[in-house]
């Protein structure tokens, strides 16, 4: 019965991730600061060219279209010593529509899985900035970040068809 079960599922879950729907492209825009106390009187910084690179690529993955991302502050060789980096993102997301228009295009809802083998705090913070910017639910992910250091998150999003 348990296998019935995960199997039907598993079928629920494909046909959910197949289905089209008819969506609009919406501008986006999102700033945010990242800096993390990591413990008393300590902070982690982040280098900016790091950070707009990654930031570029959890947007892309979760299917965001003509991305901008401008990083300023952070570890910088130029200043003498670091700040908190602040991310300003410009991009469209799909926004699913009932709505008989003729900008709508086709999209899906795929399963998108985000990992990262070290800088959880990185992702997880870049994540929880930007996840409310698109049309997606998160399936599974950590609320927090372990010893590890390990990120992975796994989301069902709308998105394009391509």
């Amino acid at each position: 019965m348990k296998n019935i079960l995960i199997i039907c599922f598993a079928m629920l879950l494909g046909q959910i991730s197949t289905a089209s729907v008819s969506a609009v492209s919406e501008m986006q825009r999102t700033s945010f600061i990242l800096s993390r106390m990591t413990g008393p009187g300590e902070h982690t910084y982040y280098n900016c060219d790091y950070v707009e690179s990654f930031v570029r690529g959890m947007l892309n993955k979760l299917g965001a279209e003509d991305v901008r991302v401008h990083c300023t502050g952070g570890i910088d060789n130029t200043i003498r010593r670091p700040m908190p980096a602040t991310v300003s993102a410009r991009f469209s997301s799909a926004r699913s529509t009932n709505v008989n228009n003729s900008s709508a295009r086709a999209a899906d809802y795929k399963v998108v899985t985000l990992r990262a083998s070290r800088g959880c705090s990185l992702a997880n913070d870049t994540y929880r900035a930007i996840a409310d910017k698109f049309e997606l639910e998160t399936l599974m992910g950590p609320g927090f970040c372990n010893s590890s250091d390990a990120f992975h998150i796994e989301a069902r999003v709308l998105k394009f068809q391509q």
